[in-house]
């Protein structure tokens, strides 16, 4: 993705296009490369290679490497969507080079004020490479694909960087297929809860570096909730019913079993590992 943009950025800037087109409003379009791949389709998603830029270089918005940022495509471009209006000139395959006021970018087409930090008189810079389309079902279909792969590869990681915390500690853990490391501390010896019993628990939440960021122990209020059925995250529902009444443990939770990429709150980040202090005081 990086390399697709610099050399996009490189060639564009040294004005070596031979091939260009104008949007009907006159927006002057220099193709970087002109695949003649399939045409863009009225009402699907397009999946974009997208870097805008200030007059001075300054990156505005940029999409990550392998992840393109989609936009509905309108054939019919609406009067000043100067996105649309540059799609209508796209085929699969290709990417272009285009400058448009900023003025013009900020007022029409995103309908917010100008930003203080661009002036007013100022061009902005764009690189734009037309990766696919599809329908908006099979896009919701791939948004779906791309957030697992995206989960298993941060789950990977985090396990790797759980047990190396572990071992730096020299923590031994009993590990899960799912992924969740646990310790039982202290041993109560009581019975174990079965899925939908309502269970009281005692807890003290941290992110691995130690960042306190709940405890029912602090408030002298233990949280009861009913087991596996969803009510709490999964290394909950998951490391509760491993323990026994009286029993003290800790849970090492990856993202995956956790709050995933929404994150909670403002101390809980997307992607956080989680570990928590729990006591597992009765079943009600």
């Amino acid at each position: 993705m990086r390399k697709f943009l610099s050399v996009l950025c490189a060639t564009a800037l040294l004005v070596a296009c031979e091939q260009t087109a104008e949007t009907k409003s006159g927006i002057q379009v220099k193709y970087v490369k002109k695949a003649n791949g399939e045409q863009l389709i009225d009402g699907q998603v397009v999946l974009l290679n997208l870097k805008y830029t200030a007059e001075d270089d300054r990156v505005i918005l940029e999409s990550k490497p392998g992840e393109p940022l989609p936009l509905g495509y309108q054939a019919e471009a609406p009067n000043g969507n100067l996105f649309q209006e540059v799609l209508t000139l796209l085929s699969i395959g290709d990417s272009v080079y285009f400058e448009v006021p900023a003025k013009n970018l900020w007022e029409v087409t995103f309908r917010r004020p100008l930003p203080d930090t661009i002036g007013a008189e100022s061009n902005i810079k764009f690189y734009i490479g037309a990766e696919q389309q599809m329908t908006r079902e099979d896009y919701q279909a791939y948004q779906i694909e791309a957030e697992e792969k995206k989960t298993a590869a941060v789950q990977e990681e985090q396990l790797a960087e759980i047990d190396t915390y572990l071992s730096t500690n020299n923590i031994s853990a009993t590990k899960t297929e799912s992924g969740l490391r646990y310790v039982v501390t202290s041993a109560g010896g009581g019975d174990r809860p079965q899925s939908g019993d309502e269970v009281k628990v005692h807890y003290t939440g941290t992110l691995l570096d130690g960042t306190k960021f709940d405890s029912s122990v602090d408030r002298g209020q233990p949280f009861t909730f009913p087991l596996g059925q969803g009510r709490v995250i999964k290394g909950w529902d998951e490391g509760i019913a491993l323990l026994g009444v009286g029993d003290k443990a800790t849970l090492y939770i990856p993202s995956s079993l956790g709050y995933g990429s929404r994150g909670s709150g403002p101390v809980i980040p997307p992607f956080a590992i989680l570990v928590f202090e729990v006591e597992l005081l009765g079943i009600n």
